[in-house]
């Protein structure tokens, strides 16, 4: 019986290529799309639970007030994970890790700059996941020079070589001798990030800090739970003013899960890697139900109106016996059939794309499609195959064999059915083309607007000379190539050290005032192109500011240091002139500059102050002629390495660095739009298959016109009237829609593009153009055969 059936499937297919073909592609694309998207999302959905007890790992947090503002930040001290461990027994352990600025790491001759951080003994028993590629966490930090290194540092310094036991040098702060003791592997789904890492209590001015609560370093502290652990009302405030018994404060502490950190932080940390955003997982999880139900509609649409077709073949089967069910059990059958090849097809797709999806997304997912999903995908296929196989086959199997004798073909209630489908077909298209096309346009947006800033051709260097900046920069400046240059605490791409309590005189109000700070040199403005519009710029001179007499003793201070602010914190501070104005006693304001953005245009340009203080500058930037680029960036390596022989030289650009302020958002658009484009061309197949279904149906209708006189191009209009009309219903269905959606997207840029009504219109006519080009093409075959031909079939 099934090896029966099986002879009669296969042969149906084979009989019908071009509808079986049509209908396998288009259904293969979206079943490869959607769990292509799937991947990623899974992906975004599982960070840190490569980590064995991830769901036991919980991030401190402190909250301040900053006026009425509270606060989140996930800087801690040192001592807090030891006490914290000893004093809670649901807590099975708890480990921090204290980050520090790079260092030079120096092996056989050749430099290079390492991220180090400091951990305790407990981290690697936390932080089970990272994977040992060379030794183990047991023996790793035994002595005392002993360091772990990451494994992407691992193979810069080593290539393939063996890393273990192999000697580091760094001239940071002295000479330093490290000895490798592990090499682990980072996976791109943690938040921690480090090249280097070592033992707090083997470094003496890391030491200190372990047992002091007041200490300022960047720590995080992790708590792990034992099993089923639990806390009450009374353990859950005790942990939340903890730090108030050892420490006079009024924050608090709370718990963030590590599996939430990754979509769900909502304040910024430096430490912090590969932060998502759980508006993109919403984004990407539409987009593939979208592109999954194209697929769908289209396979159900062809397959009904193929039904059509087969008008004839269901009569002569009644009437020589075959029963209703028999009927319905093939068709249905056949379009089962139909997406099970399709759903194989897809899955082999899945592995050939993966290599390039994960270079698009940035991401390292594998293929690790879990029972359940296969489960979903086969069962959504079988549904997809019932659905569209048996409303044809009801309909077919229903009418009399006599009727369709005479009249040839049955279409009556189901070109109404078919209507429906296909408009929601381009529904989908056009609404995807929409959203993608603002994307870009907002990209492109971000791209182009003038930041306030030159940010063409600057070189950035980190340097970390300090006091001896000055010689370096003169020097590098007598090459006729370099047009300027600034030290600076960081570009202005990375502007990110805030001042809480900013206070001034005549200060109307009580609420504490947070500023960005930053710290550069007296050529900054020049070199970046900044636009002073009162007073003056700093100077590196500082003779001019000491303070003398009265008020010396009211500001307590012999000093006024140098500031510049800007517009916004002009505003905010409501001096009509500020120019000699003071701040938090001995900051005085010597100029305006205009506003310019040094955060990503989703975030509104904050109070500035900007000061100078060598012992905060880390960069230089250095504006460069565009000519000879590669000869200019030689020169300035080789100065650099005359002062600064210890570390090794490395460089950006600006406008790289902007870039990668925007890279989720450069993937997104790339994402949409590869996925807009599948998408449309699945479109584009159900629209040739209807062609050519609309085509057959008119045969008679054609030939009779081209007898009594009809043109060719009279015929192929009365051809494309229908799909005009759908693809006009769906533009109109749509819009509103559309716009809400990308209106709603828009809100998370403080600056962003206006919503243009010509992308609703380009889009509305790009899936026109597609689907009438293909209908012309197919009902111009139609409508050029000989009529006497066409009548004689019919």
């Amino acid at each position: 019986m099934l090896k029966h059936y099986w002879k009669v499937l296969s042969r149906n297919l084979i009989r019908n290529p071009v509808y079986s073909t049509i209908n396998i592609t288009g259904f293969t694309i979206g079943i490869t799309c959607s769990l292509l998207i799937y991947l990623l999302v899974l992906d975004e959905l599982t960070f840190e639970e490569f980590h064995p007890d991830a769901d036991r790992i919980s991030r401190v947090l402190t909250l301040k007030m900053k006026g009425n503002e509270i606060v989140k930040t996930p800087i801690t001290v040192m001592p807090l994970a030891n006490a914290i461990k000893n004093d809670f027994p649901q807590i099975e352990n708890a480990t921090f890790i204290n980050y520090h600025s790079s260092i030079p790491l120096e092996r056989n001759g050749g430099k290079i700059e390492a991220l180090p951080a400091y951990i305790d003994e407990s981290f690697f028993d936390v932080f089970s996941g990272f994977e040992f590629i060379e030794g183990n966490k047991e023996t790793a930090l035994t002595n005392s020079g002993s360091v772990i290194i990451s494994e992407k540092l691992a193979l810069k310094l080593f290539g393939n070589e063996p890393a273990l036991g192999n000697t580091l040098v760094s001239e940071a702060y002295g000479k330093q001798i490290f000895i490798v003791g592990g090499v682990v592997q980072i996976p791109l789904k943690s938040h921690i990030n480090f090249d280097l890492l070592q033992l707090a209590g083997n470094k003496d001015f890391i030491g200190t800090y372990l047992n002091d609560w007041g200490s300022k370093s960047p720590v995080c502290t992790y708590i792990k739970l034992h099993p089923n652990a639990s806390f009450d009302e009374q353990t859950k405030n005790q942990l939340a003013n903890y730090l108030s018994e050892h420490i006079r404060t009024t924050d608090k502490l709370l718990f963030q899960p590590i599996t939430d950190i990754h979509l769900h932080t909502d304040f910024e940390f430096f430490g912090d890697q590969n932060l998502g955003n759980p508006l993109n997982v919403l984004a990407y999880s539409i987009l593939a139900f979208l592109i999954l139900i194209i697929a769908s509609l289209n396979f159900m649409t062809l397959t009904t109106a193929r039904a059509t077709y087969r008008a004839k073949e269901v009569a002569v089967k009644k009437v020589f016996g075959s029963g209703r069910r028999q009927l319905i059990i093939q068709y249905t059958s056949e379009a089962i059939l139909q997406t099970f090849i399709a759903l194989i097809l897809g899955l082999i797709l899945i592995q050939v794309l993966l290599p390039w999806f994960n270079v698009v997304t940035n991401k390292e997912i594998i293929v690790n499609l879990e029972l359940w999903v296969i489960i979903s995908a086969i069962f959504f296929s079988l549904i997809v195959g019932i659905i569209s196989g048996l409303y044809p086959a009801l309909y077919l199997t229903a009418f009399s064999p006599l009727l369709v004798f005479k009249s040839g073909t049955q279409s009556g209630s189901k070109a109404g059915f078919i209507k429906i489908l296909v408009t929601f077909q381009f529904i989908i298209s056009i609404g995807l083309i929409i959203c993608t096309g603002y994307i870009h346009k907002q990209l492109q947006y971000i791209r182009n607007k003038d930041l306030g800033i030159n940010k063409e051709n600057i070189l950035i260097i980190q340097t970390s000379l300090w006091y001896d900046v000055d010689r370096y920069k003169q020097e590098i400046l007598n090459n006729p190539n370099v047009i300027s240059a600034s030290a600076s605490m960081s570009s202005p791409a990375n502007f990110s050290w805030t001042t809480d309590d900013v206070t001034w005189e005549g200060k109307q109000t009580s609420d504490m005032t947070s500023m960005s700070e930053v710290f550069v040199d007296e050529d900054f403005a020049e070199t970046y192109g900044l636009k002073v519009i009162k007073g003056d710029f700093i100077s590196t001179e500082f003779e001019d500011y000491w303070i003398t007499g009265e008020d010396s003793v009211k500001y307590q201070s012999l000093f006024s240091f140098p500031a510049v602010i800007n517009e916004t914190a002009w505003k905010i501070m409501g001096f009509d002139d500020p120019i000699g104005k003071r701040f938090n006693n001995n900051n005085l304001i010597v100029g305006v500059v205009k506003d310019f953005h040094f955060k990503p245009l989703q975030e509104k340009v904050m109070p500035l102050i900007i000061k100078y203080n060598p012992e905060a500058i880390f960069c230089l930037n250095i504006r460069i002629r565009p000519e000879n680029m590669s000869q200019t960036i030689a020169y300035i390596k080789e100065i650099y390495e005359k002062h600064r022989p210890e570390r090794g030289f490395s460089y950006s650009f600006f406008e790289d660095e902007l870039a990668n302020k925007y890279m989720t958002e450069q993937r997104q658009g790339k994402i949409f739009l590869y996925f807009t484009l599948l998408s449309i061309l699945i479109s584009s197949l159900g629209v040739f298959g209807l062609a050519v279904f609309s085509a057959a149906r008119r045969t008679r209708e054609i030939g009779i016109r081209k007898v009594f006189g009809g043109s060719l191009s009279r015929i192929l209009i009365l051809l494309i009237k229908d799909f005009s009309k759908w693809i006009l219903v769906a533009f109109c269905l749509v819009s509103p829609l559309a716009w809400y959606t990308i209106s709603q997207w828009a809100q998370t840029f403080a600056y962003r593009t206006e919503i243009s009504w010509w992308i609703f219109v380009l889009s509305g006519l790009l899936v026109y153009l597609i689907a009438i080009l293909t209908v012309i093409w197919v009902s111009f075959r139609a409508a050029d055969r000989n009529p006497v031909k066409a009548l004689r079939n019919e």
